[in-house]
């Protein structure tokens, strides 16, 4: 079945509400990282409900759509959809505990062939559920890997892009660091709502062209968004006004993401491998900073592992 341009340029994805409150929090910080070091206070407050605080990132696993992808007539196989890039804008920081609603739309669809697949854009706007007040908007790419030459255009004009990647200049602060990701980071993540079975199904993954199951975009996301809060804000997360990520290849529970970061100005830019493999990860991603923190000193510019 081939994608139906139509259909999904005017699906009407539903509306969700969500309920969350302290546990949501800390079970989604405790997914992307936080805690590995239960002597550093500054990792606690992610994690214990005691002066709580919640991460910006957690705005993407919040009153998600689901998999509505897999209704059969948007012609899409999901089964071979992949995350390729993800845009995320802070209004304002997110409480410990409340009711949020999301409000998603596809605002395009770009073709590049069958060998290629077709990327699905879709925009989603998280509001406070009382008052409407915005606290995030997001733009997330969807590879459809089977799904391409369907005779669309290769390209969609009012997409955002992402900033220009700048090389580290000599002034920059720079950090590389390593990531050891858990064997059951996939499980542990998907209980934020992510339940894709490419994630948890050794045969589902399989079928996909992988030999195990492959951590979720969103968990690598909030692997690196921990990185630069550590290394350039020293876990001052509402400096976080905004990030972007473009994804190069996936990365399996247990391996070791590898990342190196520079800040620019009020841009904290990075890159990040699969170390194992020695395959790109990351094409380029960067993270804006509302000040800058200032906040890691010369001689600690230096590859760390954690």
């Amino acid at each position: 079945m081939a994608l139906r341009f139509e259909n999904l340029m005017q699906w009407k994805i539903p509306s969700i509400e969500q309920s969350y409150d302290q546990r949501d929090v800390i079970l989604y910080a405790l997914s992307v990282g936080y805690g590995s070091d239960p002597a550093d206070p500054k990792q606690i407050s992610f994690v214990y409900e005691k002066e709580l605080q919640t991460l910006p990132s957690m705005a993407l696993v919040l009153a998600t759509p689901g998999s509505w992808l897999r209704d059969p007539a948007t012609g899409v196989d999901q089964s071979k959809v992949v995350h390729g890039e993800q845009w995320l804008t802070l209004h304002k920081p997110l409480p410990t505990q409340g009711r949020v609603r999301s409000r998603s739309r596809v605002i395009g669809i770009a073709d590049k062939g069958p060998k290629s697949g077709a990327v699905i854009y879709v925009e989603r706007l998280l509001s406070d559920s009382s008052d409407g007040s915005l606290y995030a908007s997001s733009i997330a790419s969807l590879i459809a890997r089977g799904d391409g030459g369907f005779g669309g255009s290769p390209s969609v004009s009012q997409i955002v892009h992402l900033p220009a990647y700048r090389p580290a200049a000599p002034r920059d602060q720079v950090v590389s660091c390593d990531v050891h990701t858990n064997p059951a980071q996939a499980l542990i993540f998907r209980l934020n709502g992510d339940y894709n079975p490419l994630h948890s199904d050794p045969a589902v993954a399989a079928a996909a062209g992988f030999s195990r199951p492959i951590l979720h975009g969103l968990c690598t996301l909030g692997l690196i968004e921990k990185s630069v809060v550590q290394g350039f804000c020293a876990y001052e997360t509402k400096l976080v006004s905004g990030l972007q990520i473009r994804f190069a290849g996936f990365l399996y529970p247990g391996e070791t993401l590898r990342i190196r970061m520079h800040r620019n100005d009020g841009t904290v830019f990075f890159e990040a491998m699969v170390v194992e493999r020695e395959e790109k990860l990351i094409a380029q991603g960067s993270v804006q900073l509302n000040r800058w923190g200032g906040l890691i000193n010369k001689n600690e510019a230096r590859h760390r592992d954690r």
